[in-house]
């Protein structure tokens, strides 16, 4: 279909200390509330088909990057999807995207200290078998300059590479559609608060969904 929705990639495995994870992304469901067409697709089935197929192939960790609604964030759909997860037994972490209420998302998904009031945005950090893995917040198409110098203070002397999961590319993709589509990050900006680790970084993202 022309928005191709949803979009799921089973993304990583992360290995260390002869240990190993299989993280699954899920990104841009686009659950709507009952009784609204989502474009003659049933997302709520491809959403269960694509992450049981993903457990299946060994999954052990969720992260959801954004777009958890097909319009605006709804507080029924968050409530459906938060049921739905309580049907697996996966460790969940989830993301705002711009079609998404992060003041929700942050009452419902998140401890409330992963959540910046003065921002609007929902963003932490964690360690997963020695590496330093990084949610942040686009939701609003880009990430303020708090969020970025957080981002910044805490690349400072990592012995690992970071894992960075967002909504919106930092970069443009070669996809005109999308890389036109305005807010966005802004590039300079984002790869400004990188420069204080000199390990690779890697960035999931999701938000792109077009022929």
């Amino acid at each position: 279909t022309a928005l191709a929705l949803p979009d799921f990639f089973i993304l990583s495995s992360l290995q260390c200390y002869s240990l190993s994870m299989k993280i699954i992304q899920l990104s841009d469901i686009h659950i709507a509330p009952d009784g609204i067409d989502t474009l003659g697709i049933d997302v709520r089935a491809n959403l269960r088909a694509s992450l049981e197929d993903a457990i299946d192939k060994g999954g052990t960790q969720l992260v959801i990057t954004g777009d958890l609604c097909f319009d605006v964030g709804e507080s029924e759909v968050y409530e459906w999807i938060e049921l739905f997860l309580g049907g697996y037994d996966i460790p969940v972490r989830i993301i705002p995207g711009n079609h998404d209420n992060t003041t929700m998302i942050a009452e419902r998904f998140a401890e409330p200290s992963k959540f910046d009031g003065d921002e609007g945005e929902l963003y932490w950090e964690e360690e997963w078998l020695g590496h330093r893995i990084f949610f942040l917040d686009s939701a609003k198409g880009d990430l303020s300059e708090r969020q970025r110098e957080w981002l910044a203070s805490r690349l400072h002397n990592l012995n690992s590479s970071p894992l960075i999961f967002m909504h919106h590319p930092p970069i443009d993709l070669q996809v005109p559609y999308m890389d036109n589509m305005q807010p966005r990050p802004d590039t300079d900006a984002f790869f400004s608060s990188l420069r204080g680790t000199d390990q690779t970084v890697y960035i999931f993202v999701g938000h792109y969904h077009v022929d």
